[in-house]
Protein backbone atom coordinates (compact mmCIF):
# COMPACT_ATOMS: atom_id res chain seq x y z
CA UNK A 1 0.00 0.00 0.00
CA UNK A 2 0.84 3.76 -1.19
CA UNK A 3 1.86 6.11 2.01
CA UNK A 4 -0.10 9.36 0.81
CA UNK A 5 1.03 11.91 0.70
CA UNK A 6 3.59 11.01 -1.89
CA UNK A 7 5.31 14.40 -1.52
CA UNK A 8 5.83 16.36 1.77
CA UNK A 9 6.14 19.60 1.67
CA UNK A 10 6.18 22.48 3.87
CA UNK A 11 3.24 24.75 4.93
CA UNK A 12 4.40 27.54 2.85
CA UNK A 13 5.01 25.25 0.12
CA UNK A 14 1.83 23.16 0.37
CA UNK A 15 -0.33 26.44 -0.16
CA UNK A 16 1.93 27.79 -2.86
CA UNK A 17 1.56 24.33 -4.70
CA UNK A 18 -1.94 24.74 -4.18
CA UNK A 19 -2.78 27.69 -5.46
CA UNK A 20 -0.41 27.15 -7.99
CA UNK A 21 -2.42 24.02 -9.59
CA UNK A 22 -5.81 25.44 -8.72
CA UNK A 23 -4.94 28.62 -11.19
CA UNK A 24 -3.90 26.13 -13.76
CA UNK A 25 -7.02 23.73 -13.24
CA UNK A 26 -9.32 26.76 -13.57
CA UNK A 27 -6.94 28.26 -16.63
CA UNK A 28 -6.97 24.94 -18.41
CA UNK A 29 -9.96 23.40 -17.89
CA UNK A 30 -11.60 26.77 -19.21
CA UNK A 31 -9.52 26.68 -22.05
CA UNK A 32 -9.98 23.00 -23.04
CA UNK A 33 -13.82 24.19 -22.54
CA UNK A 34 -13.83 26.77 -24.72
CA UNK A 35 -12.30 24.56 -27.87
CA UNK A 36 -14.93 22.45 -27.44
CA UNK A 37 -17.25 22.73 -30.64
CA UNK A 38 -20.48 24.56 -30.05
CA UNK A 39 -22.47 21.99 -31.80
CA UNK A 40 -21.53 19.16 -29.64
CA UNK A 41 -22.98 21.40 -26.61
CA UNK A 42 -27.09 20.59 -26.68
CA UNK A 43 -28.51 22.83 -23.84
CA UNK A 44 -31.48 19.87 -24.26
CA UNK A 45 -28.86 16.67 -23.39
CA UNK A 46 -29.73 14.73 -20.44
CA UNK A 47 -27.03 16.40 -18.60
CA UNK A 48 -28.17 19.95 -18.92
CA UNK A 49 -32.10 18.97 -18.93
CA UNK A 50 -33.81 21.02 -16.32
CA UNK A 51 -35.15 18.24 -13.46
CA UNK A 52 -38.95 18.30 -12.36
CA UNK A 53 -37.29 18.98 -8.51
CA UNK A 54 -35.39 21.90 -10.22
CA UNK A 55 -38.92 23.84 -10.80
CA UNK A 56 -37.41 25.39 -13.76
CA UNK A 57 -34.63 26.56 -11.59
CA UNK A 58 -36.72 28.49 -8.99
CA UNK A 59 -35.68 25.74 -5.98
CA UNK A 60 -32.27 27.27 -6.31
CA UNK A 61 -33.66 31.03 -5.34
CA UNK A 62 -35.59 29.30 -2.65
CA UNK A 63 -33.01 27.51 -0.71
CA UNK A 64 -29.91 29.61 -1.94
CA UNK A 65 -31.38 32.77 -2.74
CA UNK A 66 -29.48 32.70 -6.50
CA UNK A 67 -30.64 36.50 -6.99
CA UNK A 68 -28.84 38.16 -3.94
CA UNK A 69 -25.11 36.97 -5.18
CA UNK A 70 -25.16 35.65 -8.97
CA UNK A 71 -24.20 39.31 -10.19
CA UNK A 72 -21.17 39.22 -8.25
CA UNK A 73 -19.66 35.68 -10.15
CA UNK A 74 -17.10 36.29 -12.03
CA UNK A 75 -17.75 35.03 -16.07
CA UNK A 76 -14.27 34.05 -18.18
CA UNK A 77 -15.74 33.26 -21.29
CA UNK A 78 -14.35 37.03 -22.94
CA UNK A 79 -10.87 35.23 -21.54
CA UNK A 80 -11.41 32.18 -23.76
CA UNK A 81 -13.10 34.14 -26.60
CA UNK A 82 -16.57 33.51 -25.93
CA UNK A 83 -19.37 35.82 -25.07
CA UNK A 84 -19.59 36.92 -21.05
CA UNK A 85 -22.30 35.22 -19.54
CA UNK A 86 -23.25 38.21 -17.22
CA UNK A 87 -26.72 40.05 -18.02
CA UNK A 88 -28.74 38.91 -21.49
CA UNK A 89 -27.84 41.25 -23.69
CA UNK A 90 -30.71 40.81 -26.48
CA UNK A 91 -33.85 39.76 -26.91
CA UNK A 92 -33.19 37.70 -30.27
CA UNK A 93 -33.47 33.78 -30.66
CA UNK A 94 -30.26 33.36 -31.91
CA UNK A 95 -28.42 35.38 -29.02
CA UNK A 96 -31.09 33.24 -26.59
CA UNK A 97 -29.67 29.57 -28.20
CA UNK A 98 -26.38 30.87 -27.99
CA UNK A 99 -26.47 31.94 -24.48
CA UNK A 100 -28.18 28.86 -23.40
CA UNK A 101 -25.31 27.18 -24.83
CA UNK A 102 -22.60 29.20 -23.38
CA UNK A 103 -24.65 28.35 -20.10
CA UNK A 104 -24.09 24.55 -20.84
CA UNK A 105 -20.02 24.98 -21.37
CA UNK A 106 -19.91 27.19 -18.36
CA UNK A 107 -21.61 24.57 -16.59
CA UNK A 108 -19.63 21.87 -17.55
CA UNK A 109 -16.40 23.85 -16.93
CA UNK A 110 -17.09 23.89 -13.05
CA UNK A 111 -18.23 20.22 -13.18
CA UNK A 112 -14.83 19.13 -14.72
CA UNK A 113 -12.82 21.89 -12.67
CA UNK A 114 -13.91 20.06 -9.17
CA UNK A 115 -12.25 16.55 -10.68
CA UNK A 116 -8.92 16.73 -10.29
CA UNK A 117 -9.36 17.66 -6.48
CA UNK A 118 -8.59 14.01 -6.08
CA UNK A 119 -5.01 14.25 -7.21
CA UNK A 120 -4.53 16.80 -4.30
CA UNK A 121 -3.88 14.09 -1.88
CA UNK A 122 -0.65 13.28 -3.77
CA UNK A 123 0.75 15.74 -1.81
CA UNK A 124 -1.41 16.82 0.81
CA UNK A 125 -2.22 15.29 3.85
CA UNK A 126 -5.46 14.03 4.79
CA UNK A 127 -7.10 17.44 6.51
CA UNK A 128 -5.30 19.84 3.58
CA UNK A 129 -6.93 17.09 0.84
CA UNK A 130 -10.63 18.14 2.52
CA UNK A 131 -9.60 21.73 2.62
CA UNK A 132 -9.28 21.84 -1.26
CA UNK A 133 -12.12 19.70 -1.60
CA UNK A 134 -14.30 22.36 0.29
CA UNK A 135 -12.46 25.02 -1.75
CA UNK A 136 -13.51 22.75 -5.22
CA UNK A 137 -16.85 22.64 -4.59
CA UNK A 138 -17.34 26.46 -2.90
CA UNK A 139 -15.72 27.95 -6.07
CA UNK A 140 -17.88 25.76 -8.60
CA UNK A 141 -21.04 24.82 -6.86
CA UNK A 142 -22.17 28.74 -7.13
CA UNK A 143 -21.50 29.22 -10.58
CA UNK A 144 -23.24 25.89 -11.30
CA UNK A 145 -26.23 26.63 -9.23
CA UNK A 146 -26.35 30.03 -11.44
CA UNK A 147 -26.91 28.48 -14.66
CA UNK A 148 -29.30 25.91 -13.94
CA UNK A 149 -31.29 28.77 -11.72
CA UNK A 150 -31.08 31.43 -15.40
CA UNK A 151 -31.08 28.41 -17.99
CA UNK A 152 -34.54 27.40 -17.67
CA UNK A 153 -35.64 30.69 -17.84
CA UNK A 154 -33.86 31.64 -20.90
CA UNK A 155 -35.51 27.97 -22.54
CA UNK A 156 -38.57 29.46 -21.34
CA UNK A 157 -38.46 32.39 -23.17
CA UNK A 158 -36.86 31.05 -26.32
CA UNK A 159 -39.82 28.16 -26.34
CA UNK A 160 -42.33 31.08 -25.93
CA UNK A 161 -40.65 33.55 -28.81
CA UNK A 162 -40.63 29.55 -31.28
CA UNK A 163 -44.57 29.64 -30.02
CA UNK A 164 -45.35 32.52 -31.09
CA UNK A 165 -43.26 32.46 -34.51
CA UNK A 166 -44.93 29.23 -35.31
CA UNK A 167 -48.25 30.89 -34.72
CA UNK A 168 -47.54 34.31 -36.88
CA UNK A 169 -46.25 32.41 -39.66
CA UNK A 170 -49.60 29.96 -39.70
CA UNK A 171 -51.30 33.42 -39.31
CA UNK A 172 -49.72 34.53 -42.64
CA UNK A 173 -50.09 31.39 -44.56
CA UNK A 174 -53.64 31.47 -43.77
CA UNK A 175 -54.31 35.22 -44.77
CA UNK A 176 -51.96 34.25 -47.56
CA UNK A 177 -54.92 31.30 -48.49
CA UNK A 178 -57.72 33.48 -47.88
CA UNK A 179 -56.91 36.02 -49.83
CA UNK A 180 -56.45 33.72 -53.17
CA UNK A 181 -59.67 32.48 -52.51
CA UNK A 182 -61.18 35.68 -52.41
Amino acid sequence: MVDLPLINLSTPWLIAVNAGAWTFIHFSVGFLASRVKDTSINPYNTLFKTRSWERNGRIYQSIFRVRLWKKFLPSAGRIFGLFSLNGFRSSSRNYARKWMMESCRAELTHWYAMLPGFLFLLWNPFEAWLINLIYAVCANIPCIISQRYNRPRIQTLVGRRESLSRSSSCTQADLSENKSTV
